[in-house]
């Protein structure tokens, strides 16, 4: 069992975390073997034996890797780990996202801000972990750049108030005090879930380079799994449309607007809410995130015999065509989910 909680009050109850839970012999006998070193508590900094242990057992990246389960352990004598995942996340065909708590490091900001129409999701606890000047200011330039681009929509946890009733009950923005994190401590990143060759990377390893180097982290990496792809896809857009209205606020309030000013926007009764999504120049993500569950559609009409075609085209359909594939592709998904499909593999 693993993955990015931490066994304490605030780890349960205080912020987004996950545990994954693998039933696999070699697996285990992988994590046995870490934990030996591990329960001798070497020091991270000076003990190279230890960080070449690590290394021997997990190199980065693998020389064969076939679709299956591969752990990493930390810490190590270089950041080829790190690169590595970067790497990962540069293969992508069609869709990025990540959990970021601590920022955005140097290696992903590179991929994000790639000059494409891949659409690229980050959920991040703060825009930046940087504290010092002139870095603080540099880091949140580049965040803002890569925020502005068309294909890529992050999201960032916020505490906010809306109306007196919020000013009385007040939201706790953490649980106990003296807490490095508030909002999202999830450590994993999903490319290309929707295809034949989904990739996860998950664990208790920040995307940085202590955690690669320094800390004693664990990390999952999952390919060709489609059911895991699912699960992990749905508690992540589950997570991002939690915090993106946050971060809409957040805006608002930047831009010298007051929260009691925001009102609901109440669904619209034409179909002008369309456009954006058949607008191939939209600034919001719509058209991208359009194209991209497209494929989540045709998959699943291969599967259940299902047209679902219409997504493809400009061509706007009835409603109830579809809501009717709609209905049927969520279904479908529903069952795939609570399959046994792949009984190695649990997320909790």
């Amino acid at each position: 069992w693993t993955g990015s909680t931490n066994l304490t009050e605030n780890g349960i109850y205080g912020h987004s975390n996950l545990g994954h839970a693998v039933e696999d012999s070699k697996v285990a006998k992988a994590y046995f073997e870490y934990w030996q070193r591990l329960s001798l508590d070497p020091p991270t900094t000076h003990n190279p034996a230890y960080k070449a242990g690590n290394e021997t057992q997990t190199p980065t990246p693998p020389a064969d890797w076939p679709k299956s389960l591969l752990s990493v352990y930390s810490p190590s004598l270089n950041l080829n780990a790190h690169q590595w995942y970067a790497g990962l996340a540069a293969t992508e065909q069609s869709w990025l996202s990540a959990t970021l708590h601590f920022g955005m490091h140097k290696l992903f900001q590179q991929v994000y801000a790639k000059d494409d129409d891949i659409l690229r999701f980050g959920l991040m606890d703060k825009r930046t972990a940087q504290t010092r000047e002139p870095n603080r200011t540099n880091d949140l330039a580049a965040i803002h750049a890569i925020a502005a681009r068309k294909n890529v929509v992050l999201a960032v946890g916020n505490n906010i108030v809306t109306n007196e009733f919020d000013r009385w009950l007040a939201e706790l923005d953490q649980i106990v005090a003296h807490v490095f994190v508030h909002w999202v401590h999830t450590k994993y990143m999903i490319v290309d879930p929707l295809s034949e060759d989904p990739i996860i990377v998950s664990g208790s390893a920040n995307f940085s380079d202590a955690s690669t180097k320094d800390n004693d982290e664990n990390v999952l990496v999952i390919r060709g799994d489609k059911r895991v792809a699912d699960i992990y896809l749905g508690e992540f857009m589950r997570l991002h449309s939690h915090y993106a209205f946050r971060e809409a606020v957040a805006i608002h309030v930047e831009q010298g607007g007051n929260p009691t000013d925001w009102k609901p926007q109440y669904l619209q009764d034409s179909d002008a809410w369309q456009k954006p999504y058949f607008d191939a120049g939209d600034s919001s993500g719509r058209f991208a995130r359009r194209e991209f569950f497209s494929q989540g559609c045709e998959r699943e009409r291969k599967n259940a015999g299902l047209f679902c075609s219409f997504i493809h085209t400009n061509i706007r359909i009835s409603y109830p065509n579809r809501w009717f594939c709609t209905i049927a592709v969520m279904v479908k998904m529903v069952i795939a989910i609570f399959s046994e499909q792949s009984p190695a593999l649990t997320i909790e």
